[in-house]
Protein backbone atom coordinates (compact mmCIF):
# COMPACT_ATOMS: atom_id res chain seq x y z
CA UNK A 1 0.00 0.00 0.00
CA UNK A 2 2.79 2.47 0.84
CA UNK A 3 6.38 3.12 -0.13
CA UNK A 4 9.32 3.95 2.13
CA UNK A 5 8.25 7.61 2.43
CA UNK A 6 4.76 6.61 3.56
CA UNK A 7 3.06 7.69 0.33
CA UNK A 8 0.29 5.30 -0.67
CA UNK A 9 0.19 3.77 -4.12
CA UNK A 10 -3.49 4.77 -4.14
CA UNK A 11 -2.36 8.40 -4.42
CA UNK A 12 -1.33 7.70 -8.00
CA UNK A 13 -4.89 6.82 -8.98
CA UNK A 14 -6.99 9.50 -10.66
CA UNK A 15 -10.16 8.02 -9.14
CA UNK A 16 -11.07 9.14 -5.61
CA UNK A 17 -10.46 6.41 -3.01
CA UNK A 18 -11.54 6.43 0.62
CA UNK A 19 -10.75 3.91 3.38
CA UNK A 20 -12.82 3.67 6.54
CA UNK A 21 -12.53 1.62 9.70
CA UNK A 22 -15.35 -0.58 11.10
CA UNK A 23 -16.52 2.31 13.29
CA UNK A 24 -17.15 4.49 10.24
CA UNK A 25 -14.16 6.85 10.50
CA UNK A 26 -11.78 7.80 7.68
CA UNK A 27 -8.33 6.22 7.96
CA UNK A 28 -7.18 7.15 4.46
CA UNK A 29 -8.20 9.33 1.50
CA UNK A 30 -6.07 9.52 -1.62
CA UNK A 31 -5.07 12.78 -3.29
CA UNK A 32 -7.84 12.51 -5.88
CA UNK A 33 -10.46 12.29 -3.13
CA UNK A 34 -9.06 15.32 -1.30
CA UNK A 35 -8.86 17.24 -4.59
CA UNK A 36 -12.40 16.47 -5.79
CA UNK A 37 -14.41 16.08 -2.60
CA UNK A 38 -12.71 18.15 0.10
CA UNK A 39 -13.45 21.83 -0.70
CA UNK A 40 -10.85 23.20 1.69
CA UNK A 41 -8.19 20.75 0.59
CA UNK A 42 -7.89 19.37 4.12
CA UNK A 43 -7.31 15.66 4.63
CA UNK A 44 -10.39 14.06 6.25
CA UNK A 45 -8.36 11.62 8.37
CA UNK A 46 -10.30 10.59 11.48
CA UNK A 47 -13.53 12.27 10.39
CA UNK A 48 -16.82 10.31 10.44
CA UNK A 49 -17.87 9.13 6.98
CA UNK A 50 -21.28 10.73 7.59
CA UNK A 51 -19.69 14.19 7.74
CA UNK A 52 -18.09 13.94 4.28
CA UNK A 53 -21.27 13.72 2.24
CA UNK A 54 -24.56 15.53 2.23
CA UNK A 55 -28.21 14.61 1.73
CA UNK A 56 -28.85 11.46 -0.26
CA UNK A 57 -25.12 10.89 -0.71
CA UNK A 58 -24.65 10.47 3.04
CA UNK A 59 -27.44 7.89 3.20
CA UNK A 60 -26.08 6.00 0.19
CA UNK A 61 -22.55 5.80 1.65
CA UNK A 62 -23.63 4.79 5.14
CA UNK A 63 -26.02 2.19 3.78
CA UNK A 64 -23.30 0.71 1.53
CA UNK A 65 -20.74 0.63 4.36
CA UNK A 66 -23.23 -1.06 6.69
CA UNK A 67 -24.03 -3.68 4.04
CA UNK A 68 -20.35 -4.34 3.33
CA UNK A 69 -19.59 -4.78 7.02
CA UNK A 70 -22.55 -7.08 7.65
CA UNK A 71 -22.27 -9.25 4.55
CA UNK A 72 -18.56 -9.06 3.82
CA UNK A 73 -19.27 -8.52 0.11
CA UNK A 74 -18.67 -5.65 -2.30
CA UNK A 75 -21.52 -3.24 -2.95
CA UNK A 76 -22.04 -0.99 -5.98
CA UNK A 77 -24.07 2.21 -5.71
CA UNK A 78 -24.53 5.65 -7.25
CA UNK A 79 -23.44 8.83 -5.54
CA UNK A 80 -23.91 12.50 -6.40
CA UNK A 81 -21.63 14.91 -4.59
CA UNK A 82 -20.02 18.28 -5.30
CA UNK A 83 -22.04 18.64 -8.51
CA UNK A 84 -20.77 15.38 -10.00
CA UNK A 85 -22.25 11.92 -10.43
CA UNK A 86 -20.19 8.88 -9.45
CA UNK A 87 -20.42 5.12 -9.66
CA UNK A 88 -19.07 3.82 -6.36
CA UNK A 89 -17.73 0.44 -5.32
CA UNK A 90 -17.36 -0.32 -1.62
CA UNK A 91 -15.44 -3.48 -0.67
CA UNK A 92 -14.39 -5.09 2.62
CA UNK A 93 -10.77 -5.11 3.77
CA UNK A 94 -9.68 -8.40 5.30
CA UNK A 95 -6.76 -9.08 7.61
CA UNK A 96 -6.06 -12.52 9.05
CA UNK A 97 -9.58 -13.69 8.19
CA UNK A 98 -11.17 -10.70 9.91
CA UNK A 99 -12.80 -7.67 8.31
CA UNK A 100 -10.94 -4.58 9.44
CA UNK A 101 -12.42 -1.85 7.27
CA UNK A 102 -13.97 -0.72 4.01
CA UNK A 103 -12.36 0.70 0.88
CA UNK A 104 -14.47 2.77 -1.48
CA UNK A 105 -13.56 3.84 -5.02
CA UNK A 106 -15.48 6.45 -7.04
CA UNK A 107 -15.50 6.67 -10.82
CA UNK A 108 -17.23 9.27 -12.96
CA UNK A 109 -20.66 8.11 -14.05
CA UNK A 110 -21.21 8.39 -17.81
CA UNK A 111 -23.55 11.18 -18.86
CA UNK A 112 -27.11 10.32 -19.84
CA UNK A 113 -26.33 11.04 -23.52
CA UNK A 114 -23.43 8.59 -23.44
CA UNK A 115 -25.62 5.89 -21.96
CA UNK A 116 -28.34 6.54 -24.51
CA UNK A 117 -25.79 6.21 -27.31
CA UNK A 118 -24.74 2.88 -25.84
CA UNK A 119 -28.38 1.79 -25.76
CA UNK A 120 -28.76 2.86 -29.39
CA UNK A 121 -25.83 0.67 -30.42
CA UNK A 122 -27.33 -2.26 -28.49
CA UNK A 123 -30.68 -1.77 -30.24
CA UNK A 124 -29.15 -2.12 -33.70
CA UNK A 125 -28.25 -5.80 -33.30
CA UNK A 126 -31.79 -7.07 -32.56
CA UNK A 127 -33.17 -4.85 -35.34
CA UNK A 128 -30.76 -6.40 -37.84
CA UNK A 129 -31.54 -9.91 -36.57
CA UNK A 130 -35.29 -9.27 -36.83
CA UNK A 131 -34.90 -8.10 -40.41
CA UNK A 132 -32.96 -11.27 -41.32
CA UNK A 133 -35.60 -13.48 -39.67
CA UNK A 134 -38.42 -11.74 -41.54
CA UNK A 135 -36.66 -12.19 -44.88
CA UNK A 136 -36.03 -15.89 -44.20
CA UNK A 137 -39.61 -16.37 -43.01
CA UNK A 138 -40.93 -14.70 -46.14
CA UNK A 139 -39.04 -17.13 -48.34
CA UNK A 140 -39.69 -20.25 -46.23
CA UNK A 141 -43.46 -19.73 -46.13
CA UNK A 142 -43.88 -18.84 -49.79
CA UNK A 143 -45.00 -15.43 -48.66
CA UNK A 144 -45.12 -13.97 -52.14
CA UNK A 145 -47.76 -16.52 -53.13
CA UNK A 146 -49.70 -16.82 -49.87
CA UNK A 147 -51.65 -13.69 -48.99
CA UNK A 148 -51.75 -14.56 -45.27
CA UNK A 149 -47.99 -14.77 -44.89
CA UNK A 150 -47.37 -11.89 -47.28
CA UNK A 151 -49.58 -9.60 -45.21
CA UNK A 152 -48.00 -10.64 -41.89
CA UNK A 153 -44.43 -10.27 -43.12
CA UNK A 154 -45.16 -6.94 -44.79
CA UNK A 155 -46.69 -5.63 -41.56
CA UNK A 156 -43.66 -6.84 -39.63
CA UNK A 157 -41.34 -5.21 -42.13
CA UNK A 158 -43.24 -1.92 -41.90
CA UNK A 159 -43.00 -2.01 -38.10
CA UNK A 160 -39.28 -2.75 -38.33
CA UNK A 161 -38.84 0.16 -40.73
CA UNK A 162 -40.51 2.50 -38.23
CA UNK A 163 -38.30 1.19 -35.43
CA UNK A 164 -35.21 1.80 -37.56
CA UNK A 165 -36.43 5.28 -38.41
CA UNK A 166 -36.90 6.28 -34.78
CA UNK A 167 -33.58 4.67 -33.85
CA UNK A 168 -31.79 6.73 -36.50
CA UNK A 169 -33.56 9.90 -35.39
CA UNK A 170 -32.57 9.26 -31.76
CA UNK A 171 -28.95 8.75 -32.77
CA UNK A 172 -28.97 11.96 -34.81
CA UNK A 173 -30.40 13.98 -31.93
CA UNK A 174 -27.92 12.54 -29.42
CA UNK A 175 -24.99 13.17 -31.75
CA UNK A 176 -26.16 16.73 -32.35
CA UNK A 177 -26.23 16.39 -36.12
CA UNK A 178 -29.66 18.07 -36.21
CA UNK A 179 -31.95 19.51 -33.55
CA UNK A 180 -34.95 17.32 -34.21
CA UNK A 181 -36.77 15.06 -36.62
CA UNK A 182 -35.69 15.16 -40.23
CA UNK A 183 -38.06 16.87 -42.65
CA UNK A 184 -38.52 15.17 -46.01
CA UNK A 185 -40.91 14.97 -48.95
CA UNK A 186 -43.95 12.79 -48.34
CA UNK A 187 -47.06 11.71 -50.26
CA UNK A 188 -50.03 11.87 -47.86
CA UNK A 189 -52.26 9.59 -49.94
CA UNK A 190 -49.59 6.89 -50.10
CA UNK A 191 -48.98 7.06 -46.34
CA UNK A 192 -52.70 6.65 -45.61
CA UNK A 193 -52.98 3.73 -48.02
CA UNK A 194 -50.03 2.00 -46.35
CA UNK A 195 -51.68 2.49 -42.98
CA UNK A 196 -54.97 1.13 -44.35
CA UNK A 197 -53.21 -1.96 -45.69
CA UNK A 198 -51.66 -2.75 -42.31
CA UNK A 199 -54.91 -2.26 -40.41
CA UNK A 200 -57.17 -4.12 -42.84
CA UNK A 201 -56.34 -7.60 -41.53
CA UNK A 202 -57.00 -6.52 -37.93
CA UNK A 203 -60.43 -5.30 -38.95
CA UNK A 204 -61.13 -8.51 -40.89
CA UNK A 205 -60.28 -10.60 -37.86
CA UNK A 206 -62.74 -8.51 -35.85
CA UNK A 207 -65.46 -9.09 -38.46
CA UNK A 208 -65.39 -5.53 -39.72
CA UNK A 209 -64.60 -3.91 -43.03
CA UNK A 210 -62.27 -0.96 -43.29
CA UNK A 211 -62.72 1.59 -46.07
CA UNK A 212 -60.62 4.75 -46.11
CA UNK A 213 -61.71 7.62 -48.33
CA UNK A 214 -58.93 9.95 -49.40
CA UNK A 215 -58.38 12.18 -52.38
CA UNK A 216 -55.62 10.52 -54.47
CA UNK A 217 -54.64 13.91 -55.88
CA UNK A 218 -53.41 15.33 -52.59
CA UNK A 219 -50.33 17.43 -53.13
CA UNK A 220 -46.88 16.35 -52.07
CA UNK A 221 -45.93 17.93 -48.75
CA UNK A 222 -42.89 18.40 -46.54
CA UNK A 223 -42.78 16.32 -43.38
CA UNK A 224 -41.99 12.95 -41.89
CA UNK A 225 -43.90 9.86 -43.07
CA UNK A 226 -43.40 7.92 -39.82
CA UNK A 227 -44.56 10.87 -37.74
CA UNK A 228 -47.64 11.29 -39.96
CA UNK A 229 -48.52 7.61 -39.55
CA UNK A 230 -48.19 7.80 -35.77
CA UNK A 231 -50.67 10.69 -35.63
CA UNK A 232 -53.44 8.84 -37.50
Amino acid sequence: MSDAQGQSLLDFLEAPVLVGDPEGHVVFANKAFVRDLCPGGEHPHGMPLASLFGGGGREAVLSAVAEVCSRGESVKFRLREAGKAYLALASPIHHEQSRVGVIMQLTDEPSMDSRLLDFHREIQEPLDETNTCLEELFEATGGRRDERFRDLVERGSQSLMRARKWSEELNSILCGTRPGLQTQTLHPARVIRQLESRLASDFREAGCRLDVLIDPSLEVASGDEILLESRQ
